[in-house]
């Protein structure tokens, strides 16, 4: 199965057991995938006002905190429960922890002072992404900001 940035289970693995993702998906591999793409999505959303989405270079980087935010995702959308918990030793407690760095760090990225940034990755001129600001996890724009603002 291809998941997005040539990303595979066996990268997810780097993160979660197959046996912890068994369990965290009722052995239902449509979770990860979907887990994935909204991965994707996430980051490309707060990426795509200063970078073309999708991104390249694919750092290393970028790969870490994929597979960080693709561990957290899954247990968020199949076992939310599971991430509150005041354990502070628990494998769940860590996880929930990373994300909230992560998120101070997606904020950056499409901040306006840009306190976050992508080295190397291709950038779109002032004001112009090149998918009109999409929501997107390829070629193909799934929301525009237009869009969202017809909606509103």
């Amino acid at each position: 199965m291809a998941y997005p940035y040539g990303l595979t289970l066996e990268d997810l693995h780097e993160r979660l057991t197959p046996s912890r993702i068994g369990e965290i998906t009722d052995n239902d591999n449509s979770k990860v995938e979907r887990a994935a793409n909204d991965t994707a999505g996430e980051i490309e959303l707060h990426a795509g006002k200063h970078y073309a989405v999708p991104l390249a270079p694919f750092t290393t980087g970028l790969r870490t905190i994929f597979l960080d935010l693709w561990r957290w995702r899954l247990i968020f959308n199949c076992k939310p429960e599971w991430l509150n918990t005041d354990d502070k030793e628990s494998e769940e407690y860590a996880i929930a922890q990373r994300r909230k760095r992560l998120e101070s760090w997606l904020a950056g990225l499409s901040s306006e002072t840009r306190s976050s940034v992508l080295p190397g990755v291709t950038e779109v001129s002032a004001g112009v992404s090149s998918t009109g600001g999409a929501w997107s996890t390829g070629t193909r724009p799934v929301m525009t900001r237009n869009a969202l603002l017809r909606i509103g």
